[in-house]
């Protein structure tokens, strides 16, 4: 089993407890320092590291509407990572974006016909 991202294990717990959770994902360059700051005001978050990987992670992101924060992430790295998280059983991801022409990239997953 894939190990937990940074701020993984609150986030799990909350979940596991069925607290309500308003969860943002940080990566790239600042995403260690937004995630931070936004743990050490209670608030919900989990990382992908600058440079590693968002598959080595479990993500517990599971029936959650989720903001993805990565201001320096490339288009492609953004829906990339937007899509994983839907994999992984989010039903909404918001990732803002200048790299679209409405401010923002929005993943949902597939209804099946």
């Amino acid at each position: 089993m894939s190990k937990l991202p940074p701020f993984g294990k609150s986030v799990e717990e909350k979940l596991r407890h069925k607290q309500w959770l308003n969860i943002f994902v940080f990566a790239g360059v600042e995403g260690w320092a937004r995630a931070r700051s936004r743990n050490y005001s209670g608030d919900d978050c989990l990382l992908l590291p600058h440079g590693e990987n968002p598959d080595q992670y479990s993500w517990p992101v599971t029936n959650q509407s989720l903001m993805l924060v990565w201001i320096d992430g490339t288009r492609d790295e953004i829906i990339s990572f937007g899509s994983l998280l839907i994999k992984a059983g989010a039903q909404l991801v918001v990732a803002p974006t200048t790299h679209d022409s409405e401010g923002a990239i929005f993943f949902k997953p597939e209804v099946a016909a």
